[in-house]
This record gives C-alpha cells, structure tokens and sequence, in this order.
C-alpha cells in the first residue's frame, strides 16, 4: 500500500512509462491476450478519470483556484493544468461531479462509486444531474430510493438508461403536469459568458430546454450544409464548424438589413425572426432565409419566438394559438398571423418540432 504523495507520483511515472513502450511489445501478446490487455486499459482509464475528480475536488475544497493574484474559476484552472482540457467545455462534467462531492451533495455511495473508479464520470454525472431534477417532484420518503436508482445506473455506465429513468417514473407516477417539468428545464436554461483560450477564439456554453433547442435546429436546418467551393471542390469545414458558421449568420441577419428590408423596428430585447415559408410538400422541419421584421406583421414567412418552431404539417391560415397549452403566461402567446403561404403555427406544429428535434439532427 503507498503511504505518501510522493509514492503516488512515483508510481504514476513508472505506470505512465510502461504505457507509452506498450505498442511496442504488444506483438508479443499471444491469442486473446489483446482483450485482456484492452480491459486492463480501460480500468486504469476509470481509475484515472476518478482521480482527477479527487484532485478538482480537493481544490474547490481549499480553494486553491481562487487564492493567488489571479482568481480563477475552477475550470479555468483545470484548463490550465491539465492539457487534456483546451477548455471549461471539455471538463464541464468533472467540475460539476467534483463540486457535487465536495459540497457533499451526493450520498456517500455514489460519491465513493465515483472517486474508486466503479462508476464512470460520465454517467454519475449524469445520475447526479437527473436526480437534482428529480428531487421536486419526491416525497422525502422517496429520497433515498432514487438515489439508490441511480447510483445503480450509474455504476452500469450507460449515459442513455441513467437518461430514461426520470422521465419513465414521472410517466408512470406523476400528476399529469408535464408543464411544470417543462417550466424548470426553460428556467435551467443558460449562456455562459465567453471564456478566452489565450488565443484569439472564445468558448461559449449553451443550455437549452428541448423546445428553444428545437427552434434552434431548425433555424440552422440548411445553413449547415456543406458548401462546394468555386470550382466545385467539397466544403473543408467540418459540420461543427458549419453549425457555428450558421448561428452568427442568422445573428447577422438578425442585426443588419437584408434585402432592403428593416430590421430591429422597435428598442425590444425580443427579436421576431421570420422563417420563410417553403413549399407544404416538403417533409420535417424546414427553414429560409431568416430576417427580422417590425412587430407590424409580415407579408410573407412565419412569425416563431423562442419557443415557437415551424412544422410542415400544419396548414392553418389564420390562428392566435397558445403554443404550449400547459402555459398561459403572455411571453408564450403567439400573436395573430397570416402568411400568403397559408401555412401557419399551431400547438400541433410545436409538437411535432419538438419531437423532431428530440429525434436528433441529421448530421451532414
């Protein structure tokens, strides 16, 4: 057993050295041997992800990101540690499972789960996500079992079933309000400030409920297509980076005139963006080029807010729909339009967005 820190470090070089001439005697594996090996590989790869939620733990709990004379936030300082980590992004998920630890909001099984190695990163944090949104809706009685639920799902490793679980007993046990639900995942949602990686890039971070991300997909829809360059060679961009491309164009678009037309007709923080309205044959979502207008009305396209995506399979001409029926607040009113397309939006239409999107985008 080691005793000291300095036992630990002396045996995470000679591990770490062992690894690195690895691929050059593995021609000495025999039969089955590989996938012995690749298992072994993979436990280290546990028991390292755990100690480094140990460490970023133990920072948050001295504080030590913070004292000097250049404070940093915690992923800030882990970036700049650990150059397996370009940015706050990458090592969100260790920083939220540390900072749970630390301030001892997980029970001490799943906390132990993680800081062995039993439970993956990933999926605990996962679990610890899902069980924070959870615990409104638990008698305290109940408490304790959830936890236990997903302390198991957790060690199991698949992100997909720790994801399952809530919404399968909110279906089974709920009360039928799914718009409260719905409320605390708009209320969750969030932009992060811009985080500079020393060079000339910034990282943001964006958090969406399933409806605004919807509208979000399909505002990008064919903005992310790769596009030929003039003599026809293929697009270099990956689709990443033509997503990231897309979103500042339709800010662009948002911001300046386009075509003549004007744009910002009144000091608001709320944009109408028009989708122009395609042909009602077209399957799935679809979208335009988009603009902003005047709260006068358009000629042509539809008005979508926030919470409001375009669907092709509604076609009412005319309609003050309630997009959300479950809420009435008057920041998810639609107002009343008419497009020369006679394609409308209408609680239906929202719904089949949002099952759309939940479907996933397809990449290019």
């Amino acid at each position: 057993m080691l005793h000291s820190l300095q036992d630990v470090k002396t045996g995470r070089g000679r591990a770490a050295g062992a690894l690195a001439e690895l691929r050059q005697v593995l021609w000495q594996a025999p039969g089955g041997a590989l996938g012995e090996i690749l298992g072994e590989l993979g436990e280290l790869a546990l028991i390292a992800d755990a100690a480094e939620v140990a460490v970023i733990a133990e920072t948050l709990q001295r504080g030590e990101h913070t004292s000097g004379e250049a404070p940093l936030a915690i992923g800030d300082w882990v970036c700049s540690h650990s150059r397996r980590y370009p940015t706050g992004a990458t090592c969100a998920r260790s920083v939220k499972l540390a900072g749970h630890i630390a301030k001892k909001v997980l029970p001490d099984r799943l906390a132990e789960a993680v800081l062995s190695g039993q439970a993956p990163v990933a999926p605990a944090a996962v679990a610890a996500d899902e069980m924070q949104r959870l615990l409104p809706d638990l008698q305290p009685g109940f408490v304790a079992a959830g936890w236990d639920a997903y302390t198991e799902l957790a060690f199991a490793g698949d992100v997909g079933e720790v994801r399952k679980l809530r919404p399968a007993l909110i279906a089974k046990y709920g009360d039928g309000d799914e718009g409260k639900d719905d409320e605390r995942d708009r209320s969750r949602a969030c932009l992060s400030g811009g985080a500079s990686d020393g060079g000339a890039l910034v990282d943001y971070r964006l958090t969406l409920d399933a409806e605004s991300a919807a509208v979000l997909e399909g505002a990008l829809g064919s903005l992310t297509r790769p596009v030929p360059g003039p003599d026809g060679e293929p697009d270099p961009r990956p689709w990443t980076n033509r997503r990231a491309h897309a979103l500042i164009d339709l800010l662009n678009r948002a911001t300046k005139k386009s075509d003549g037309d004007v744009v910002l007709g009144r000091s608001s923080t709320h944009t109408t963006v028009i989708v122009d309205a395609p042909s009602p044959a077209a399957p799935g979502l679809r979208t335009g080029p988009m603009h902003t207008t005047r709260s006068t009305g358009p000629t042509v396209g539809i008005p979508i807010s926030t919470t409001q995506p375009s669907c092709a399979g509604c076609t009412t001409a005319s309609s003050t729909p309630d997009i959300s029926p479950r809420r009435s607040r008057p920041g998810h009113r639609a107002r009343r339009t008419t497009t020369e397309s006679g394609l409308g939006l209408t609680p239906g239409s929202y719904q089949h967005a949002v099952a759309a999107y939940r479907a996933g985008p397809t990449v290019a």
